[in-house]
């Protein structure tokens, strides 16, 4: 029995030695892209039920085809399904939920969430 233990611990020494490691050099790079949000702002007012338009920065938009992202208002909801942040050219229509009137932000999520500042959401 301690033959076939030793054999076999042997075997998966030998079968580790013959795996190379990926090095940064064979990485394809990552592309991290954080837009910052433009609208909703501080002097923003929104109607609960009404369609609105989020917009983000461009300008530094790296050189890919597809960062996925999403939209939520904070502590709420989602508010947009997955969407493409590179077709959307920088803006997204969204429906704004009927919540309590009150201060929120939006999140625009992508390689990480970046907050608006606060804005006010008002009834109908």
């Amino acid at each position: 029995m301690r033959f076939y233990a030793t054999v076999l611990l042997l075997s998966f020494s030998v079968a580790g030695v013959h795996n190379k490691p990926v090095t940064n050099e064979e990485r394809s790079p990552e592309i991290l892209w954080v837009p910052k949000i433009l609208t909703p702002d501080a002097h923003t007012f929104w109607r609960a039920g009404h369609v609105e338009t989020v917009t983000w920065d461009t300008s530094d938009q790296p050189n890919a085809t597809s960062v996925f992202g999403h939209i939520v208002l904070r502590f709420v909801a989602d508010i947009t399904p997955s969407f493409n942040l590179v077709e959307q050219n920088g803006s997204m229509a969204v429906r704004v939920p009927d919540v309590k009137p009150g201060r929120y932000q939006i999140v625009l999520f992508g390689d990480s969430g970046n907050f608006s500042p606060y804005f006010h959401i008002k009834k109908h």
